[in-house]
């Protein structure tokens, strides 16, 4: 399995810790394809449909949906997937921005809302107008 050297570190920490873990499959490839296709059909469908809808909350959720898809792909490419449970959005983002946060926009990284507030849709809508709901989908 290839694994980046930027973020190593980060990565085996995440791993030590239980955050991620290893995973088994006869095509790591194919396994990241699949990932990409159901990020790409969550926006394509889900957020798209909400924003066009004038469903901003619903956008905004299902755009970040289609970026974790994304961010786990890229760990699944190396073998590697987030154990779940509290914390495991998190823990996904953190191993991808150690490895990837140069050429990766990320979440919590580029001025979306902070980690507690991303839980709480009622704020969305106060901080996010139809404009920004449109570049966020945009970016993904």
């Amino acid at each position: 399995m290839a694994r980046w050297a930027k973020g190593e570190r980060t990565v085996r920490y995440l791993v030590d810790k239980g955050g991620l873990e290893g995973i088994e499959a006869e095509d790591l490839g194919a396994l990241t394809e699949a990932l990409i296709a159901r990020a790409t059909l969550r926006v394509d469908t889900t957020a798209m449909t909400a924003l066009a809808g004038g469903d901003i909350d619903g956008a905004y959720v299902a755009a970040y949906d289609a970026y974790r898809m994304a961010a786990e792909s890229l760990l699944a490419r190396q073998g590697l997937r987030a154990t779940g449970g509290d914390g495991s959005h998190m823990t996904v983002e953190d191993g991808v921005s150690a490895q990837f946060a140069e050429s990766v926009r990320l979440s919590s990284r580029s001025g979306s809302p902070s980690r507690s507030a991303r839980t709480s849709p009622c704020c969305w809508e106060r901080r996010m107008g139809k404009s920004d709901g449109e570049g966020l989908l945009s970016t993904i």
